[in-house]
């Protein structure tokens, strides 16, 4: 049985990580040998001391590593933790997930099946909310990494190629170590992904792009299963066009990295649908269209830079 590296990137995170933690000790496995790798990327809390208690308290059976890395960036977090890690499948637990008790058991009959695939990703994503949200927040909830493959008549969904659709995120994700450090080595610019309290994204993406550009598998799978912490303060209008405009951004940046494409935003049709949705009160979908069309303007700035 292969061995796991679970590996948490943290910033303040020493409110969610104690469920966190709770919820990986209950995790049932058979065979395979098991590490949490925490990553304090620039935290201002008590990130670290908060993680080792909780460790010490679930976790006495189960090696574990608390890492630094002072560089901020998802991005450049999880590169520390691969470096950390001692086994071959590597585990993307966010702070704020919550994996199922057979998290680690279905993963084993997957690779059984997929032993080909790079990227075994979760395929139900099921929201914890610390506020229940209002009706408007369902209809932008897939934004916040909330989804049931489940509801697309799918059990699992495999794709090799750019040009077969894939919904893999970073939530709950399997990566084979080897092909994650062909992506570190990688010569073209990274997408460092969320720094502290900023919304830039796109590094989950970027990750599955790249092997799916050299036709390589990835996967979801309906049978991972995890519960999204949502805080309160991630259900408003405010945060979700933040980070509309931050994918947007990142996007725009993976359309040129891998698709070679370029395109400034067009005003005019950027004005006309803005304004025609202000008119007819569509107020929210206004605001998203002049998110969606700074995201992208920034990005055609940037690539004119690289």
């Amino acid at each position: 049985m292969p061995d796991i590296s679970i590996i948490i990137c943290c910033y303040n995170s020493a409110e969610r990580l104690p469920k966190t933690i709770e919820h990986i000790s209950k995790i049932e496995n058979i065979e395979s040998q098991i590490e949490i790798i925490i990553v304090d990327n620039c935290s201002t809390d008590a990130t670290s001391k908060v993680a080792e208690l909780e460790l010490n308290r679930y976790s006495k059976n189960i090696d574990y590593h608390i890492v630094h890395e002072s560089r901020p960036g998802l991005y450049n977090a999880r590169k520390r933790g691969c470096q950390v890690a001692n086994y071959d499948w590597l585990l993307f637990c966010d702070d704020d997930n919550w994996l199922e008790r057979d998290y680690i058991i279905n993963f084993l009959k997957n690779l059984n099946e997929y032993p080909h695939l790079e990227i075994f990703g979760c395929g139900i994503s099921n929201p914890v909310f610390e506020k229940q949200p209002q009706k408007w927040f369902y209809k932008y909830q897939y934004l916040c990494a909330i989804f049931n493959i489940e509801e697309r008549k799918k059990n699992v969904m495999i794709s090799n190629s750019m040009e077969v659709e894939s919904f893999v995120c970073g939530a709950g994700m399997y990566v084979r170590k080897e092909f994650i450090n062909a992506y570190f080595s990688d010569y073209r610019f990274k997408l460092v992904d969320r720094i502290g309290e900023a919304l830039s994204s796109g590094g989950d993406t970027d990750l599955v792009w790249f092997a799916l550009s050299n036709n390589l598998h990835v996967g979801q799978f309906s049978n991972l299963k995890l519960q999204h912490y949502i805080t309160a303060n991630r259900i408003t209008k405010k945060y979700i066009i933040r980070l509309y405009m931050g994918i947007s951004f990142s996007f725009a940046l993976l359309d040129y990295k891998y698709k070679s494409t370029t395109k400034k935003p067009r005003v005019f049709e950027f004005f006309y649908h803005y304004v025609n949705n202000l008119l007819h009160f569509n107020f929210l979908i206004s605001r998203l269209i002049y998110a969606e069309f700074i995201g992208r303007y920034k990005a055609y700035r940037y690539i004119q830079t690289i």
